[in-house]
């Protein structure tokens, strides 16, 4: 199999990021931890619904997110 390293950047003021899952369907549960833990948005994705952090868990408040 082949491995990706993929970096990025993108606002902080605005935290979105376009999805790639359309491309590597194996991205959605990546996609989805990166924004419960650093709040980060990735437009067009198929399922953008809470992953890791349970469902009562505060709006806008990212665990992993620095300050």
């Amino acid at each position: 199999g082949n491995l990706f390293n993929l970096i990025t950047f993108t606002s902080r003021a605005i935290p979105k990021i376009s999805s790639i899952t359309d491309i590597y369907p194996v991205a959605d549960f990546y996609e989805r931890e990166i924004m419960d833990l650093f709040g980060v948005e990735f437009e067009g994705h198929p399922k953008p619904r809470r992953f890791i952090l349970p469902d009562n868990w505060p709006k806008n408040v990212y665990p992993l997110r620095k300050r």
